[in-house]
């Protein structure tokens, strides 16, 4: 297959993407995170699918990737090794677990790439504390 420039083979799952995303070439910053996690789940077990409702999908245009949608229809983001996330039950320095997360009802994320809160300047300060993720061990 198609190497890295370092003379690695890319990833299957990664190639698959990258195709994915010349297709559709709609994908911006905010979502593209949220196209990340469709792809995963849509490409590597197709069966999962049907656990799905089509409410519970975004992104049916022809200028968007899909995405899953939260409660509220905004995009689910996704983190694969989020190493600033400190809002945590289930994580440390040294086990660093994937996260899958809803910007809850402002829609708002409100983190970095690597799960960190966005510094005060941003736009998106402070709206991640109505985050719902999958690093909490019970509802708070």
């Amino acid at each position: 297959g198609p190497t890295s420039g370092y003379g690695l083979q890319q990833p299957a799952l990664h190639r698959a993407y990258q195709a994915y995303r010349t297709v559709r070439p709609g994908t911006t910053d905010v979502n593209e995170s949220a196209a990340c996690l469709f792809m995963i789940v849509s490409i590597a077990n197709p069966r999962d699918m049907e656990h799905f409702r089509p409410d519970e999908i975004g992104g049916f245009d022809s200028n968007r990737p899909n995405f899953f949608v939260d409660a509220w229809g905004n995009p689910i983001g996704f983190r694969r090794s989020p190493s600033g996330f400190t809002d945590s039950d289930i994580q440390d320095s040294s086990n660093l677990l994937p996260l899958v997360v809803s910007g809850g009802p402002d829609g708002k994320i409100g983190l970095t790439n690597t799960g960190a809160p966005v510094a005060s300047g941003h736009t998106e300060y402070g709206t991640h504390y109505d985050n719902i993720h999958n690093h909490r061990l019970d509802i708070r």
